[in-house]
Order: C-alpha cells, then structure tokens, then sequence
C-alpha cells in the first residue's frame, strides 16, 4: 500500500473518533474505531469498528451509517479530503476486549 494512503487511513481513522465521540451520543455503550482502509483512488473508506456492550452492535451499526454523511461532511471540513465520498462500516468481532485502539 502506498505510504499517502496509508497516511490518509490514520489521518481519517483519528478524526472519525474524535469527530463520533463529539457528535454521536452513546449513553449505553462504547463506540471503538480499529481501522480505516481507503480505496487507491479515495472514493471510499471501510471502517472497521467495535462496540461494547456486544448488544448494542447492530443499533450502533444503523445509527452510524445514518449519520455517516454527516460524520464525513464534519471530516472533510477537517482534513479536506475533497474526493471521499462513501463510508462503509464493518462491524469487527475479531479482536478481544483491550485491543480496540490497535490497528489490524
């Protein structure tokens, strides 16, 4: 993978978590974001997450892709990344509790 797009991931993977901690209330659980892996051509973004507790994993999953547009208008004003148009979230049930801040 090319070293500005694995640059961009973690530039995207930080302000996506800061950006949900902000805007996105989770009174009953923990959102955790574990990766970011764009397309070559930065037209989109799979976002791996996790979420504790486990049950509330689809709502979760749900309320992110609701807000997703606005989670990536709020970015783009951040980072001016012009040309992201889609993010594609991935519930990750393969890392143990702890691990969550890693990236894969």
């Amino acid at each position: 993978m090319p070293r500005n797009i694995e640059q961009v991931n973690e530039l995207l993977l930080r302000e996506l978590a800061q950006t949900i901690s902000r805007e996105i209330p989770m009174e009953e659980g923990f959102i955790s974001l574990s990766y970011v892996k764009c397309t070559p051509d930065f037209q989109s973004a799979e976002i791996g997450f996790s979420v504790l507790p486990d049950e509330k994993t689809l709502f979760t999953l749900k309320k992110l892709r609701k807000s997703g547009p606005y989670l990536l208008a709020l970015t783009q004003k951040r980072i001016r990344l012009s040309r992201m148009c889609k993010l594609n979230w991935v519930i990750n049930k393969n890392l143990p509790y702890g691990e969550a801040e890693e990236n894969p």
